[in-house]
């Protein structure tokens, strides 16, 4: 009974972090409704009384499951709000900020970004950018061109590019005419992220030239644009391709190398953990809204966190934080391949070898009994 009792301390927070989760997802199948809002607020009403522990918790998850629904239901409804399906084939001036990383094919340079200003008209809409094929512009820049907003294609082509795009809140792809040019650059958060993505890519530039360097970028950042096609065809045969994406072993040695340097260099291991948040963060944020970047920039900072408060941490707990921070922003994720694999894998692997984190606690208790019982020794001598 007590270890059941204890079971249940752990989990609860991991379930109803799951039942928000479980109500943001359902929202990509159930529109939203204001019935939500009110079960949502009766249910919490109802947890707050004081009923047995396991019923409460039912009426909390009940809670928190509708409130991910209205919340998913209203983001949805955001992402497709579109104003230039109504200008599909008119040609205007606009202003497009590049939000993404270039790709590049012999006939044109594609790049996600925003309009934020259409034939005079003020808007924010993601949209997926087509240039001619030449110089690409830096990630961040601000654009002024002639532009002719065009439907996606669908799946009557062999891609459904209009899904593909849908999942990603954009609804239209921009045709840049003729040329363009660079009038500034954008602020923001974004801009931080831009100047961050800029300065790894420098530092990378240092003693390496050609494609040795578009190599290191790609593993680093996940710009692979740079590698010639025959050795990312090579990459795909051997099953290795996926070096070229940024993943959770990024955030891995990131964290894990800033806590290690710190040790060496003498700093205390709170500053060190401190200084592991900072360095994950910003690196999430040079790289990009990536599943798997979040949700392992998600686990990095709740265990350095944890140790900062003297807290037990939990696998599912910090797997469930990482699922709703993703479909908060973006319900549609879960549609996401990226997503699907990312935190399939990672539950596969915790499902698979529960002793992992059983042997990790009773190391972390060891290790602070041994620090307890040094430092009564050093005290009564």
């Amino acid at each position: 009974m007590i270890r059941v009792r204890h079971a249940f301390d752990r989990g609860w927070p991991a379930l109803l972090l799951a039942a928000l989760a479980l109500g943001l997802a359902v929202a990509n199948w159930f529109s939203f409704s204001r019935a939500a809002g009110v079960v949502a607020g009766v249910a919490a009403i109802v947890a707050s009384c004081g009923l047995p522990a396991p019923v409460r918790l039912g009426f909390a998850a009940l809670a928190l499951g509708t409130a991910g629904l209205w919340w998913g239901g209203r983001r949805l409804h955001e992402l497709d709000r579109s104003l230039l399906v109504s200008r599909i084939g008119e040609p205007a001036s606009a202003q497009v900020v590049v939000t993404g990383a270039p790709s590049r094919s012999p006939f044109a340079i594609r790049v996600v970004g925003e309009v934020r200003r259409f034939d005079g008209v003020a808007l924010r809409e993601r949209v997926l950018l087509e240039l001619p094929a030449g110089r690409a512009p830096p990630q961040g820049s601000v654009l002024e061109l002639r532009a002719r907003p065009v439907a996606p294609r669908g799946p009557e082509t062999g891609f459904d590019e209009r899904g593909w795009l849908e999942r990603k809140g954009i609804h239209v792809v921009v045709h840049a005419s003729g040329s363009w040019r660079i009038v500034g650059r954008r602020g923001g958060i974004g801009g931080v992220g831009d100047r961050l993505r800029t300065a790894i890519a420098n530092a990378l530039a240092l003693g390496t030239t050609g494609e040795r360097r578009s190599l290191v970028t790609g593993v680093v950042l996940g710009a692979d644009e740079g590698i010639d096609p025959e050795l990312r065809s090579a990459f795909k045969a051997s099953g290795l391709y996926h070096l070229l994406a940024v993943s959770g072993q990024n955030i891995v040695f990131i964290g894990f190398g800033v806590i290690g340097l710190a040790y060496v260099l003498g700093l205390s291991r709170a500053l060190g953990h401190s200084l592991a948040i900072v360095a994950i963060l910003a690196y999430a944020l040079a790289v990009g809204w990536q599943p798997s970047v979040v949700r392992a920039a998600v686990a990095g900072c709740l265990a350095s966190v944890a140790w900062l408060l003297s807290r037990p941490s939990d696998r599912w707990h910090t797997m469930a934080v990482g699922a709703v921070v993703l479909l908060a922003w973006t319900p549609r994720s879960l549609l996401e391949p990226g997503f699907q694999l990312s935190f399939a894998a990672v539950a596969a692997i915790f499902s698979s070898c529960p002793g992992c984190g059983r042997s990790m606690r009773v190391t972390r208790c060891r290790v602070g009994s041994s620090r307890s019982l040094a430092s009564r020794l050093r005290a009564g001598s």
